[in-house]
Order: structure tokens, then C-alpha cells, then sequence
């Protein structure tokens, strides 16, 4: 069974490669075959037009760009510098292209050996090639090494020697020798040259070539293992398996080009005053190495922009419940990219969230390389009321700094600027910050924090205290020394306790140290929707994700609220405004909107509604200005259009009631009931004739 499947699987691919155009079958099959990971292979095949395998190709190339931040990519100038050489040089002595020979390949994959000797002519020898090359560690090529070809035959393509296959005997095809024959083609080769007598036993130049041994027929097959690994070795193949994944997230000049990235989600309390609502505080953090930036020569700048896409939508209808987009633009002097360009970059933010069951997503996307990753993550949000007690989850940190003022935005908290530690590392001997989310407790109750193994569950260290006291609603920082401490896993227990011991709630994060010495902070860029120490606000952001949830009670409570607290607020109004509408209460409309037309003239919406509140009240000739400065803000409208016709037929102007109508006709023909009314505006008798 299991080699019917394989042979399934091999025609699959036959018929998938046979599939591709011209130009995608050639890139896939003797441009790159030798430096191409299997896994990409195969997502090649998959892949369902030209324009998506374009794109996978331009990013395959842009993975192996040893300098994202020039326009050249000096790795596949150098592949393609290669390839030609193999086609042109390499391939002289045969009729198969140069790609396809022993010398090719190993060309192609290495590049210029360092030195390169010919043997041609020498008594009874094939003609041969000696390459030598030098350690190439990050490669996993730990070991200076020797190549060695033979024209076997004295005919066609240089083959690949082998010592255990061949052996230093079959060098010599006219020669005989006796029983010791190995030792002594091998001092005839050292007569010739020391080089080819030590790789016609093993390739690896630091290994003892002694012809009576058998070492080669394990070192030389592990080394040329080895070379065959080498261009894949350090190419990250993760973003193979997020195409399938991300398709219809991103666009297919992205869909190739994700970047990996950690991730931080953090449910916390509001501000003093509101901490019954519960903010989600979140951030992305992405490596040095996976942030491209453009050089700009004139301006002498790096930048890119990012662009950042998010949405909540409820855990099990899916219904849309938040969502957002934001452009952010980075531009960097030399000497600023030189302080950051060995950090990781950090995007953060935070939004309000009603309670209930989410899912969240975030898509970044890096406009300078067409790169993106993304954020997902469960959110739970627990109903709160005033003054109920709870803890949250603690949030691990690099560090925090002083801030210049007392603020309430992402991650930062009164005066206190926080790096949340995303990937939850420490190194040895650093001490562990974290920041607890408490609401309710009261001056005499306490935080206590230990440590435990995380596989063992065993204790470590005494616990530490944190008295509440004047704190309030504000989260707690907490320090714990590490010292101590050999690399591991590790997990923090957070408890809340009253004055007697009793415990009122309990919380947790796991984290690792790193024997590393130092782990490197992020430097980041914080964006803030909305400020929420403005009165209202918060009420305003929750009132708004109740009504896309269609839950218009508590929407209209909230928008109630917010208006109570700050009068100046638009939103509130404007809903609140419809709402009265709705309720055919127009009066009262008038008198929640009228504000509005003075401080937000230009609004077409709010102009709009205050001229259907006017309307409904009884008051078409008041209503008549702000359709028509509706109508100047946002262009033709047939809604508008008619509603004019109607105020100003109500109003006694048929001549101009008779006019908009007419537009809306000319707009949209298909409306029996104005083609109605203006039919019965145009029988009247006209006054004036």
C-alpha cells in the first residue's frame, strides 16, 4: 500500500510539473533545483495561476537576499553568475547542458573553489580536477575540503570521484598492481600532487589520508551530504505552509512573502474610573533580520509603511464586532537604523472590547517588501461591574521606563511606559517585571508572586508581596529576582489575598531563561485609537460594538451614558438622534441634533438627519437648508434629491419641488411613486399664468 501511495505521489507531481508554462517549468527545474527546499517544490506545483507563481518566485529570491536593505539581490546575481558559468565552462566536454554535470552542481551550490588544479597528460592518470574550498561553518560545512572529478574514459563529462566507490586505483585505468594496490596508486598520486593523492582517499583536508584505512567510506558521504544541504540550511520554509493557510488575507504579491513574528494579547483593566471596562492591549514583534526598509539616496533615509489591519468578530456566529485600519510611515536617519537594527521592531496598540467570546486577527503588512504576518488569538472577556473584585493574567516585561506624564495608552500605564516581553524570555540572572492586572481590591489586601518549574511543578524560592495600598485600579508591577535560576522553564503564580490569607483570585504565565546572556528589548511604535480619559469615549467604543451586534438596548444605555458624561460628543448624538426618529418622537430628535449642524457644519450625515428630524416635526421649509447642504457635501444622492422635491412641494414651491424630482428621475427612472408625485405636482394650476 505504501508504495502505491508513493507512486502516487510521484505522478501527482509528473503531472502537476507537466502543467506549468514554459518559463515556470524551466526556473523550477534547471534554474533552481539545487537550491530549492522540497517543501517549496511542492507548494510551487500547487499553486493555481502565472501571477501566483511570479510572485512565489520573487519572493523565493527576496528570502535568500543576503541585504534586504539595497535593491540588489547580490544571491541570485551570484546564482545566476554561476549557472551561466556551469552551462558555458562546465559543460564543454559533454552534449548534456553544464547544470546537469557533477561539476555544475557542485559549482552552482559552492561557487569559486579557492584553489582549482588540472591534472592532463600525467603518465596512466584520467585527466582530473582538485578543488579545494575553505570552512563555510555557517553553511554546516565545518571543515576545509576537497573536491575531486575524472574524466573516466578520457571522454565526456567530469564524474564525481568517490574513495569508497572508485578508489585511488581507478585513477590509473592502464596500470597494474598487486595485492596492496590502493597504497601504491596512492604514492603514485602523491608523486603527482599531495592534494589529489589526499582526496582520492577523503575529501575532508583536516582528516588523515592513510590508504590502509576505510575512514572515507563514512566522512566523504556525510561531507557530500553535507554540500547538498548547504543551500537550503538556513532557509526558513514557514512561509511555505502560511500560503495555504492566508490565502484571501492578504493579496498574492504578498501571499508569498510572510514573515514570522511573536505575538502579545493582553486583556487589562481601563483607566482610574473605568476599570470595569476591560482594554485588549496588543503587539507584534518581528526580528531585525525579517524587517526590510528602502534606502532613499536623495533624502538619505530608510523608511517603509506599514499598513495594519484588524477585526473582532464573535467566537462562534463570526459577526463583526470591531475592526480597524491604520497606515503608519517609518523613516529612519543612518545613524538611527545603526541604534535599532540589531532589536526586534514592536507594533502596539489597544482597543476597548465589550464582554463575550471573540476571535481576533490582525494582519501587518510591510509595503517596502511586500512582507506581512499576522496576529490571531482567542479573546475571552469577562462581565464586570463597578467595584467587583478580579486578577488578571500577569504580563511578563523586558522593562519599564518613566513616561512624562500620567497616560493611559498601550502598555503604558500613570507614569509608567511598559516593553511587554512577547516571546516571555529572560536571560540568566536578569529579574522578571510583571505588570498584574487587579480591579476591586481594597488598601489592606495584597499581591503575592512564586516561582515554580514548569515540568516539575516544583517550588522555587520564597513568595514575594506586593501590598495594594494607594494603587487603586491601577496594575500592579511587580520584580522578582532570577539569580539563581539555570536555563529552563519556568512558571510565575500570581494570587490576590485579603488581610486574613484568604485567597480572592489567582493567575498565571509561563516563561523560559535563556543561557543566553542578554535578550534584546524591542523598539517600538505605539499607536492609540482613542484617548480614554476623555469623558464618553470608552462608552462611545462600546456603544458602537453593541450596535453592529444589533443588541440596541444596551448600545442606546451606553450612548446615553456617554452624552451624560460629555455633551460635546457627535456620535452619541447622531444615534441617539436616529433612535428618537425611529420612535417618531421628531421634536425631541430636533432638539438632540440641532447642536450638532453648529458644531459639525460640514458633516453631510449629521445635516441629513436634522433635515428628516425637521421633516417628521412639521417643519419642511427648516429642513430644506440642511438637505441642501447635505446635498453640496456629498454629491447627486437620490434620497436627497426626493427628500428636497418633498419639503419644497410641502413647503408651496411646486417649481422647485418639480425641479429636484426631475433630477432624481434623470438619476434612477425606476421610482413610481416620484414619477407619482411629480406627475400630480405638474396637473396643478399654475398660479402665476
Amino acid at each position: 500500500m505504501r508504495a502505491i501511495t508513493l507512486l502516487a505521489a510521484v505522478v501527482a507531481a509528473a503531472q502537476a510539473a507537466s502543467d506549468l508554462a514554459e518559463r515556470h517549468r524551466q526556473w523550477l527545474e534547471e534554474e533552481v533545483p539545487y537550491i530549492i527546499i522540497e517543501r517549496e517544490r511542492e507548494a510551487f506545483l500547487e499553486l493555481r495561476s502565472a501571477d501566483e507563481r511570479d510572485a512565489f518566485i520573487e519572493a523565493f529570491w527576496r528570502r535568500r537576499d543576503p541585504d534586504p536593505l539595497t535593491e540588489a539581490n547580490e544571491f541570485r546575481e551570484e546564482h545566476y553568475r554561476r549557472l551561466e558559468h556551469a552551462n558555458r565552462v562546465l559543460g564543454r566536454e559533454t552534449p548534456i547542458p553544464g547544470w546537469m554535470t557533477d561539476r555544475g552542481k557542485m559549482y552552482i551550490i559552492l561557487g569559486e573553489p579557492r584553489d582549482r588544479e588540472s591534472f592532463l597528460g600525467a603518465p596512466g592518470l584520467y585527466p582530473a580536477e582538485v578543488w579545494f574550498y575553505e570552512a563555510a561553518p555557517r553553511k554546516g560545512l565545518s571543515s576545509p575540503f576537497y573536491l575531486l572529478f575524472f574524466q573516466q574514459g578520457f571522454a565526456g563529462e567530469y564524474r564525481l570521484y568517490s574513495p569508497r566507490i572508485h578508489g585511488p586505483e581507478k585513477l590509473f585505468p592502464a596500470l597494474q598492481f598487486g595485492e596492496n594496490s590502493r597504497a601504491e596508486a596512492y604514492q603514485l598520486l602523491t608523486n603527482i600532487s599531495a592534494d589529489l593523492a589526499h582526496a582520492s582517499i577523503t575529501f575532508r583536508a583536516d582528516e588523515s589520508a592513510i590508504p590502509g584505512l576505510v575512514q572515507d567510506s563514512v566522512s566523504t558521504e556525510v561531507l557530500i551530504a553535507e554540500i547538498y544541504r548547504s543551500p537550503i540550511r538556513a532557509v526558513d520554509a514557514s512561509y511555505v505552509d502560511a500560503i495555504e493557510r492566508n490565502r484571501g488575507l492578504v493579496e498574492t504579491e504578498y501571499l508569498f512573502n510572510y514573515i514570522p513574528s511573536h505575538i502579545s494579547v493582553d486583556l487589562l483593566p481601563g483607566p482610574p474610573g473605568l476599570e470595569e471596562a476591560s482594554f485588549v492591549h496588543w503587539g507584534i514583534e518581528i526580528e531585525p533580520q525579517d524587517l526590510t526598509l528602502v534606502f532613499d539616496e536623495d533624502k538619505k533615509i530608510y523608511y517603509t509603511s506599514l499598513e495594519i489591519q484588524g477585526e473582532v468578530v464573535t467566537a462562534n456566529s463570526s459577526l463583526p464586532v470591531l475592526s480597524f485600519a491604520r497606515e503608519e510611515f517609518l523613516e529612519l536617519s543612518p545613524s538611527q537604523l545603526a541604534g535599532v537594527q540589531a532589536r526586534p521592531f514592536a507594533y502596539r496598540s489597544m482597543f476597548p472590547l465589550l464582554p463575550g467570546e471573540f476571535r481576533f486577527r490582525v494582519v501587518l503588512k510591510n509595503r517596502a517588501r511586500n512582507q506581512y504576518t499576522i496576529l490571531e488569538s482567542p479573546l475571552s472577556v469577562p462581565e464586570r461591574g463597578p467595584g467587583e473584585v478580579s486578577i488578571g493574567v500577569p504580563v511578563l516585561l523586558y522593562g519599564s521606563e518613566p513616561a512624562e506624564a500620567s497616560q493611559y495608552r498601550p502598555y503604558h500605564f500613570g507614569s509608567e511606559r511598559l516593553d511587554p516581553n512577547t516571546k516571555r524570555v529572560y536571560a540568566i540572572g536578569q529579574s522578571l517585571l510583571a505588570l498584574v492586572p487587579v480591579t476591586g481590591a481594597g488598601r489592606e489586601d495584597r499581591i503575592t508572586l512564586a516561582l515554580f518549574d514548569r515540568d516539575t511543578s516544583k517550588p522555587l524560592g520564597e513568595k514575594t508581596g506586593v501590598a495594594i495600598g494607594e494603587r487603586g485600579g491601577e496594575p500592579i508591577l511587580a520584580s522578582i529576582p532570577l539569580a539563581g535560576l539555570g536555563g529552563g522553564r519556568y512558571r510565575l503564580d500570581v494570587a490576590l489575598e485579603d488581610p486574613d490569607g484568604g485567597v480572592l483570585g489567582t493567575a498565571s504565565a509561563d516563561f523560559d531563561v535563556s543561557p543566553r546572556s542578554t535578550i534584546e528589548r524591542p523598539w517600538s511604535l505605539r499607536y492609540q485609537s482613542l484617548d480614554p480619559t476623555i469623558p464618553g469615549v470608552v462608552e462611545t467604543a462600546l456603544a458602537e460594538q453593541y450596535l453592529r451586534l444589533e443588541d440596541r438596548p444596551r448600545a442606546r444605555a451606553l450612548y446615553e451614558r456617554a452624552l451624560r458624561k460629555n455633551g460635546e460628543l457627535a456620535a452619541p448624538r447622531l444615534i441617539l438622534g436616529r433612535y428618537l426618529l425611529d420612535e417618531k418622537n421628531a421634536s425631541k430628535a430636533v432638539e438632540m441634533l440641532a447642536p450638532l449642524a453648529e458644531s459639525r457644519p460640514e458633516d453631510a450625515e449629521v445635516r441629513r438627519t436634522l433635515g428628516d428630524a425637521y421633516y417628521q416635526s412639521g417643519s419642511p421649509a427648516l429642513a430644506i437648508p440642511h438637505f441642501e447642504k447635505a446635498l453640496s457635501l456629498s454629491g447627486p444622492d437620490v434620497a436627497l434629491l426626493n427628500a428636497l422635491g418633498a419639503c419644497h412641494a410641502a413647503a408651496g414651491d411646486p417649481a422647485r419641488a418639480i425641479e429636484y424630482l426631475e433630477q432624481s428621475l434623470q438619476r434612477s427612472p425606476d421610482q413610481a411613486s416620484v414619477r407619482e408625485l411629480l406627475e400630480r405636482l405638474k396637473s396643478r394650476p399654475d398660479p402665476d399664468r
